[in-house]
């Protein structure tokens, strides 16, 4: 489990996004060198917040999205390159402009109708997702080429759309016509081990994620006046989203006792687990207990 230090507070890092882009050597020998170029430029200026599109959220962007960016746009440059010849993804003539804005018009179809699929032969199915990367990409391009150079580049993004067909594939702990949500969820938690039913309470009461889970201090709990209720801090530089605060109205009583059975000082991580070894756990209880293979940390 990595451990990164940041804005003066530990950081529990379980994927280890931090280590993993620090070890980059700032090289993608798959593509050309003008295409690495702007994006290793691209990734340094999101790392440093700099040359961002005035309507994005301020700010230094994490190591989860520029180890995301990177692998999208990477692959959006080999299939450019592979299909359509473009060796380089941020053009400034009229004529190349347009052709790559067609490059990617036709591209995203192409991987939308299985016509291009991934090395392993499979269909994409998250095209969504490389779509806002070069949208990201291509609005930082406009604003460094004004910024940088007082050059005005056209938006070749604005028309990229995709349909949405194939819809994530969800979980339930509960059945159609049967047991709802909570009552699968009691179920699952009462077949757990002691020193499992804490943790799982929390996160099923707070819908977190795994990275702002691990990061959870003693300081971060606190009583609600006037209830029974335990209020939930989640730090602004443990989230990948934003700071926040959640009551935690289900959870509240395991989450208590477990406070009180533990010495945690202020600064302590109460869940201290490890997340490979807890996800294993709770897969083949859900499939045990429930009969559904998926359920996660």
């Amino acid at each position: 489990m990595g451990i990164n230090v940041d804005m003066e507070e530990v950081v529990i890092d379980p994927y280890k996004q931090k280590q993993t882009y620090k070890n980059w050597d700032k090289k993608i020998n798959s593509i050309s060198a003008d295409n690495e170029k702007i994006i290793v430029k691209y990734l340094d200026d999101m790392r440093n917040g700099i040359n961002l599109n005035p309507r994005a959220t301020k700010g230094k962007r994490g190591y989860h999205r520029l180890n995301n960016q990177k692998h999208r746009l990477k692959r959006i440059s080999e299939l450019l390159e592979q299909h359509y010849k473009i060796y380089n993804i941020a053009p400034k003539k009229k004529e190349e402009l347009k052709e790559i804005e067609f490059s990617l018009r036709y591209l995203f179809e192409k991987m939308e109708e299985g016509g291009i699929v991934k090395k392993d032969g499979k269909r994409y199915t998250s095209i969504r997702d490389y779509i806002k990367g070069i949208k990201a990409f291509w609005h930082w391009y406009m604003v460094y080429m004004k910024r940088e150079h007082e050059i005005l580049i056209p938006d070749v993004t604005e028309y990229l759309t995709i349909k949405e067909d194939r819809k994530p594939q969800f979980v339930y702990f509960g059945h159609k016509g049967g047991m709802n949500a909570e009552e699968g969820f009691k179920k699952l938690l009462n077949a757990a081990k002691p020193e499992y039913k804490p943790l799982m309470a929390v996160l099923f009461d707070s819908g977190i994620r795994v990275t702002e889970f691990l990061n959870i201090k003693s300081k971060d709990i606190a009583d609600i006046k006037g209830t029974p209720y335990l209020l939930l801090t989640i730090r602004e530089e443990t989230s990948k989203t934003f700071g926040r605060e959640i009551k935690l109205m289900l959870s509240y009583e395991l989450l208590r006792n477990y406070l009180t059975e533990n010495t945690f000082k202020s600064d302590d991580f109460i869940f201290p687990v490890n997340a490979s070894v807890t996800n294993q756990y709770i897969k083949r209880l859900g499939e045990r207990v429930l009969g559904k293979k998926g359920i996660t940390f």
